[in-house]
């Protein structure tokens, strides 16, 4: 089970309260309270650092990756949607005889390749898993470093600030990486 499904309890010296994030596919997914969540959490992240340039850093990356997460799961969404119901709409007309029913045959045809084609150039579904997936891993991260768990059980280690930057740091360059990697099978595929 996830950190992001369940409870979380009030841990010691930061202000976290007992809250639920619902993120199971048969349940409604609720944006507002996981940007509560978010804000929750950098804060907290930012009151334990007490560094401002690693907070700033950290709730950056956090915050590109998350909406770029968003971005991409409703773009995914709104063009396969439209190529649904293109797709769906053109028995419809071809039942329905009318002046222009072979247009707009043509029409639902051409809008449901071309937002097909969008969705498969931009890779929207695969961005959203990565980036999704990474905005996981680096709030597990924080919770980790807050909670004091795993590598930051020592909260003495003059450089406990220090490595849970460079392991942000280090998710990131793993998200920058696999990034790359899918543009060029994407070029690949399409020369």
């Amino acid at each position: 089970m996830s950190f992001a499904h369940g409870y979380f309890d009030y841990f010691e010296g930061v202000n976290f309260y007992k809250m639920t994030i619902k993120t199971n596919a048969h349940k409604k997914h609720n944006f507002a309270k996981e940007k509560v969540y978010n804000n929750i959490l950098l804060e907290s992240l930012r009151n334990e650092l007490k560094d401002d340039n690693i907070a700033d850093s950290i709730e950056n990356i956090f915050l590109w990756d998350y909406k770029k997460a968003i971005f991409n799961k409703y773009l995914y969404y709104t063009l396969t949607i439209i190529s649904i119901i293109s797709i769906a709409l053109i028995p419809v007309v071809n039942v329905i005889e009318f002046d222009f029913s072979s247009l707009l045959v043509a029409l639902f045809a051409a809008t449901s390749v071309t937002s097909v084609s969008i969705t498969n150039l931009l890779m929207s579904r695969e961005s959203w898993y990565r980036y999704r997936k990474y905005t996981e891993d680096i709030r597990r991260e924080c919770i980790q470093y807050l909670c004091g768990c795993g590598d930051y059980k020592n909260k003495n280690n003059p450089d406990l600030n220090k490595n849970f930057f460079m392991a942000v740091q280090k998710i990131s360059a793993l998200e920058n990486i696999e990034w790359l990697k899918d543009r060029q099978k994407n070029t690949n595929e399409k020369l």
